[in-house]
């Protein structure tokens, strides 16, 4: 798992939720999943004239993130790459990226595992998420706080995290986008693009979950 961004408190981020799983590989997407968790949701702040400076956007990292979809798209298999590149050079529909920014939160659950994810996409292409995973069957849970920038080409949206240096980049083919739902796929560099999965994330921060008792944090 990535480290936490340096400075991080979780006092920080009640105020700016957001949670996502995020992983390249379907290998990397077996991540425990997370139910019945506490979060103390604030009402957030989100101001789209917002224009203060974000410590971790700078040259660097910016290059960082367009390499990192170079990377990307080169691994792709060839199958892989044909939808993704339909995708991507797509015309963007009407106020694509004004829907995308606000709180969003989503959930998925089998028989072991859950997760439980928050997070504020802004309009300064900034985005501060929160994901919570439970393992149902070791009653653990982990908790994982990122910030990350986003950008969408077409109908991709890439979402990358600078702090993360196994798997800093999460792409996603989004496939039905409304007010308040968006449904997308998760794009995989290793698996036909029939078996990338898809996930539907429901505008707002989402309703609180209550923690199981007794389940042990994992750092």
């Amino acid at each position: 798992m990535s480290p936490r961004p340096p400075g991080w408190r979780v006092e920080d981020f009640w105020n700016d939720l957001s949670v996502r799983p995020y992983q390249r590989s379907m290998q990397a997407r077996h991540i425990r999943l997370s139910i019945a968790i506490t979060l103390l949701l604030f009402s957030g702040r989100l101001q789209a004239q917002e224009t203060q400076s974000i410590p971790f956007v700078n040259e660097a990292t910016l290059k960082k993130f367009d390499s990192e979809v170079r990377d990307f798209q080169d691994d792709l298999t060839p199958e892989g790459k044909n939808v993704y590149l339909k995708a991507k050079t797509q015309p963007k529909p009407d106020n694509q990226d004004q829907k995308l920014v606000g709180f969003w939160h989503g959930r998925s659950e089998d028989a072991d595992n859950a997760s439980s994810w928050r997070y504020q996409r802004k309009a300064d292409g900034t985005c501060k998420i929160l994901l919570i995973d439970i393992d149902k069957v070791a009653q653990t849970y982990f908790r994982r706080p990122m910030q990350t920038l986003w950008r969408t080409e077409g109908q991709i949206l890439y979402e990358f995290d600078p702090n993360d240096e196994d798997v800093g980049l999460s792409v996603y083919l989004i496939q039905e986008l409304q007010e308040d739902r968006l449904v997308y796929q998760h794009v995989f560099t290793d698996v036909n693009s029939r078996r990338w999965p898809s996930d539907t994330d429901r505008k707002g921060p989402g309703p609180a979950l209550k923690l199981p008792e007794g389940y042990e944090e994992m750092d």
